[in-house]
């Protein structure tokens, strides 16, 4: 059957009634909503949308942070006929206005936790409604009666952004059966028990923390612990109130939680002796015992699922070691966004594991080693970026497969490895994905700047590479000199003069960027790379970077 998300919330709701659905972690404990009341919050929020006037497929656009609020707020627009718009608290007021303009957004719900809400206020054509003074409210709202509309499977439910505001933003149009086939599917894959508590730490702009931490746990009666901060003493606590079971994360909270936990286990021969004596445990009496020695609430976990970014072997074992072995799996926003993903119980270490039932993928242009393009067809997958034709075009094959720009290959047992990344998207340790154009468009904007090239500069530690310590945004800038001599004539000759330059160029580019957008540095050089047709060979750069940070750590 092809559902809409309202006929699979309804369903879920229906089923579900009286169990908890969403808990919001206060100062004072857990605040926790039924299947039936955030069903009633919907419908009534729903129906208030739709009496403001308007039609259905118009888009709405949703700024807060995670939690029972946007759960709401989210599925109310998509209840009231209309397509959600997430966009990520992170983005500046200039990268939020962008995105709506481009969506063609006809209102926006945002949240007062918004730090730079007032510099949204009086867009022209564009209605405003406050996140809280309508959850509030919602019981209170006057809304429309009789049926919402009516919403047919292949229509726009949502409007997902995978870069922010340079020259030609890429905006995911995902169908209603887009996103519920592949919900679908991936609760066949991990089987979601009604005794479940996920743990909601991706943003619910993320395609991922959208269809596997939201509506899929939600589909099958969990319930969903939303943190009322990101800080990690804050997280350990909600874990604990809320006896979490499953979590959704990157390999940056992997690699957090492991060193807490090793920095509060003996040391020397005990920690030796301890360690050879876990190995002998069960894993599920092993993990309970390390959270009881540690401190750290791992002891009710059945189950991590890590994507975003590239997990580190020896981080995958160091969790394999404490009895949780991590479910990996491959997706991208493009495809629904979920392509393959381990078993729960048991899944093949260093693998994205199976395909989901609904996909197909073939390796294009193989190597050697069997390893090339992954290319994906599925129902998940999107027809075709908004209103940019020309990235669709070159984003699909003649004959309809989806180019995912990732390299990996199928073993023996039919499970999917992912070997890298072709694309030159840069993914941050918290799975954060940074497009390189956006930030050359604003470093190059600068009247400094001639050129630039925006990279992922791996940090190394004793010549080691230290991926799980997150990658760093790194610019590579060709300077106007003729500007430099004119804004500080003695900045060529003089390195102190000329770093106090770049500085500033740097600050005042991150002002315009998302935090984690921002360059963390700059080098100067005195002309890029480039082919004959005038394109910089970003490869050429990583690799000129690579090979000055490993000298410099082995110095």
């Amino acid at each position: 059957m092809r559902y809409t998300i309202p006929q699979l919330f309804a369903e879920f709701a229906a089923k579900h009634g009286n169990r908890p659905a969403l808990h919001l972690q206060t100062r004072h404990g857990l605040d926790t909503q039924s299947y039936e009341v955030m069903a009633s919050r919907v419908d009534h929020l729903a129906r208030w949308i739709v009496a403001q006037g308007g039609k259905p497929g118009e888009r709405i656009a949703l700024l807060a942070s995670n939690g029972p609020d946007w759960v709401v707020a989210g599925l109310a627009i998509i209840s009231a006929g209309r397509v959600l718009v997430p966009l990520d608290m992170q983005l500046t007021p200039d990268e939020c206005l962008g995105l709506i303009e481009h969506s063609e957004a006809t209102a926006l719900i945002a949240s007062r936790q918004y730090a730079q809400i007032d510099q949204l206020r009086d867009h022209p054509g564009l209605s405003q409604w406050p996140l809280e003074d309508l959850i509030a409210d919602v019981h209170l709202l006057t809304g429309t009666r009789g049926p919402l509309p009516e919403r047919d499977p292949d229509d726009m439910a949502i409007l997902l952004y995978t870069s922010g505001t340079s020259g030609a933003p890429k905006g995911v149009p995902m169908s209603h059966h887009n996103i519920t086939s592949n919900v679908i599917a991936v609760t066949k894959r991990l089987h979601p028990d009604t005794s479940d508590v996920w743990l909601s730490l991706l943003p619910l702009s993320h395609g991922l923390e959208l269809c596997m931490g939201l509506l899929a746990p939600l589909s099958c009666g969990a319930s969903i612990c939303y943190p009322r901060s990101r800080r990690p003493e804050i997280i350990m606590e909600a874990m604990r109130k809320s006896g979490t079971t499953v979590m959704i994360t990157v390999p940056a909270i992997l690699d957090f939680f492991a060193k807490a936990i090793r920095s509060r286990a003996p040391k020397g021969w005990r920690g030796r002796l301890m360690r050879g004596g876990l190995r002998l445990l069960p894993p599920a009496i092993r993990r309970r015992v390390i959270a009881k020695l540690s401190g750290m609430p791992i002891g009710t976990i059945r189950g991590i699922v890590c994507g975003g970014a590239f997990l580190l072997p020896e981080l995958e074992m160091t969790w394999r070691a404490l009895g949780l072995p991590i479910i990996q799996g491959y997706g991208l926003t493009e495809a629904g966004p979920v392509v393959a993903v381990n078993r729960r119980y048991g899944p093949t270490a260093h693998s994205a594991g199976k395909l989901l039932e609904i996909v197909e993928v073939k390796i294009a242009e193989k190597d050697a080693h069997g390893i090339g393009e992954i290319l994906v067809k599925s129902p998940g997958v999107m027809a075709g970026y908004f209103k940019n034709p020309e990235a669709t075009a070159q984003t699909f094959t003649e004959d309809g497969w989806l180019k995912t720009g990732d390299l990996g290959y199928m073993d023996d047992r039919g499970e999917l490895h992912v070997a890298g990344r072709s694309k030159d998207v840069i993914i941050t340790g918290n799975g954060l994905n940074v497009y390189p154009e956006e930030i050359e468009a604003k470093l190059e904007e600068h009247h400094l700047v001639t050129k630039a090239c925006v990279v992922q500069r791996p940090i190394t530690s004793g010549g080691r590479r230290a991926e799980r310590d997150g990658d760093q945004v790194w610019a590579v800038v060709v300077l106007n000199e003729d500007a430099v001599r004119e804004e500080c004539p003695t900045a060529l000759s003089d390195p102190a003069a000329m770093h106090r330059l770049l500085t500033q160029v740097l600050s005042d580019t991150n002002a315009r960027l998302a935090p984690y957008k921002r360059p963390a540095g700059m080098d100067i050089w005195a002309e890029l790379p480039i082919t004959r047709s005038g394109k910089v060979q970003r490869q050429r750069v990583r690799q000129h970077l690579q090979h000055e940070a490993t000298k410099s750590a082995a110095a």
